[in-house]
């Protein structure tokens, strides 16, 4: 049976997510703020004290303190929202908070699967795991290191199966 766009689909990452989701957003925010910075410093032992500069380096800083800001604020929405089933023929992957997009992967298109952790994953012992096709790749980010894997021995059988019934 096929959801609806705007039904739920009943698989969530666990919570702790949420927490490597804030350490990358936090450690993206201390990289872009670091790189201001630079700019600031390699200015003045440039000695260019140009008006522009400073105000184009104040615009900067703003626009990622907002946009990394509005990122932070999001982490409960987009978690809400970030979601994965498997069904009988194909995989179902959902995401975003305000435009939601549901994508249904067919067995049959599936080429590989890869479980990865980088480091924040692997703090929490949880991974990402990596669906490919000819086309695109879908990603279902924070499972349970455990989880992941079986996941993927699980889409793997199913893969093997439909392509032998074909």
């Amino acid at each position: 049976m096929r959801s609806r766009q705007t039904d739920l689909l009943k698989n969530q990452s666990p919570e702790k997510i949420k927490k490597v989701w804030l350490l990358a957003r936090l450690t993206a925010l201390a990289i872009f703020i670091l790189l201001g910075l630079g700019i600031k410093i390699a200015t003045i032992l440039m000695k260019i004290n140009n008006n522009w500069v400073n105000l184009a380096l104040i615009v900067y800083l703003v626009i990622v303190i907002l946009a990394i800001g509005v990122r932070l604020l999001a982490i409960p929405w987009e978690y809400y929202f970030h979601r994965y089933q498997v069904f009988d023929e194909y995989i179902a992957f959902q995401q975003g908070w305000f435009f939601r997009t549901t994508t249904y992967v067919p067995f049959l298109r599936i080429q590989h699967i890869t479980v990865d952790q980088g480091p924040f994953l692997r703090m929490e012992n949880l991974a990402t795991i990596t669906i490919h096709t000819a086309a695109t790749e879908h990603q279902i980010a924070g499972l349970n290191y455990d989880e992941a894997t079986r996941l993927r021995k699980q889409v793997m059988d199913k893969v093997r199966q439909v392509e032998k019934d074909v």
